[in-house]
């Protein structure tokens, strides 16, 4: 496992390569603002932070009901792509879930 400080650099290189500039950057925590493709659904927030124990990724997504918060701390490079992907899953969902439901 590598150290705390190379995870967090590693892991907020990579979300800043996927995700671009970060909305807000403040300390060691950044946050993104994330929209569904077809303009439809609630935008979805992914807040990355580094604290002594390694960095976390809060996810906000008020398009699942019941899942709207999801807490992903991060402890190996391995799932830094996992992470992304469910992201991008969620957002996908969003434009999805909105075109079928005719909202």
């Amino acid at each position: 496992m590598p150290n705390t400080f190379e995870l967090n650099v590693f892991v907020h290189a990579r979300f800043r390569e996927i995700f671009g500039k970060p909305r807000r950057s403040e300390g060691q925590g950044e946050q993104w603002t994330l929209k569904p493709p077809a303009d439809t659904g609630s935008v979805i927030h992914v807040f990355l932070n580094g604290t002594p124990a390694g960095p976390g990724v809060w996810i906000f997504d008020p398009n699942q009901p019941g899942d709207s918060v999801l807490n992903v701390p991060i402890t190996e490079k391995a799932q830094v792509d996992d992470v992304i992907s469910q992201i991008h899953d969620r957002v996908q969902r969003a434009s999805q879930r909105e075109e079928h439901t005719g909202a």
